[in-house]
């Protein structure tokens, strides 16, 4: 199951819940369209090197990278899910 949400849904309750839910949870900036794996990376890397089709939920929160928005929700699912291993971004070819 996917889900697309803004920064702004995560300040309300269903927004969080989305949040705690997600197995994944995508940070894609809505000027560029880049990615960014910030929670789940263990279970990306689990499902691609499966070869099947992932069955967990992936969160895709759409925010502005030039802004606070990105540092903000790292700190939102350290303080509500713990620290995610560390994260990288993925090069658009």
């Amino acid at each position: 199951m996917t889900k697309a949400i803004s920064m702004q849904d995560l300040s309300r309750v269903d927004g969080i819940q989305d949040l705690m839910e997600a197995d994944v949870i995508l940070a894609v900036d809505t000027k560029n369209r880049s990615d960014l794996v910030v929670f789940g990376r263990e279970n990306l890397a689990k499902a691609v090197q499966e070869g099947q089709e992932p069955e967990f939920k992936l969160l895709i929160v759409e925010l502005d990278t030039n802004s606070e928005e990105l540092g903000r929700l790292r700190a939102l699912i350290i303080y509500l899910r713990g620290a995610p291993h560390k994260e990288g971004r993925r090069d658009e070819g």
